[in-house]
């Protein structure tokens, strides 16, 4: 298992509900693509999780794109703070994107507009980053 990567980190907080009434990160509704609404705020939780307190975006961008050649995520051209896995994640996480989406309950356009979806009560659970891989 080992220590937690960015890409399982993003997925934790991509996949948890109590984020969600205030929300720094979501998807889109477009496959495994996601935004970073609060790009600040996501890095503070990063550098939280890995205790390093000087964590910023520009740092935590570094690390994404050091994933681009690796397949696992890439940056959405022309968007601001909008990345997909590219990576096989159905596979990874055994659920479709519109399941998981479901389950968190809201989607986000690139525009930011807010929709919320019917909740989906019970998975038999996403897993989260750390049992991932």
């Amino acid at each position: 298992n080992g220590p937690i990567q960015l890409w399982q980190f993003l997925l934790d907080l991509l996949t948890d509900k109590l984020q969600m009434g205030s929300p720094c990160i979501a998807w889109t509704g477009d496959d495994w693509e996601f935004k970073l609404l609060d790009p600040d705020r996501v890095a503070e939780l990063w550098g939280r999780r890995k205790n390093k307190p000087n964590m910023n975006y520009e740092k935590l961008s570094r690390g994404l794109r050091y994933y681009y050649d690796k397949h696992i995520i890439k940056k959405v051209a022309g968007e601001r703070y909008v990345y997909k896995f590219v990576c096989d994640l159905s596979r990874i996480i055994g659920y479709k994107p519109e399941d998981v989406h479901n389950y968190v309950g809201l989607v986000i356009s690139r525009t930011g507009e807010i929709r919320h979806l019917p909740l989906i009560s019970h998975f038999e659970s996403i897993p989260s980053g750390d049992r991932i891989m």
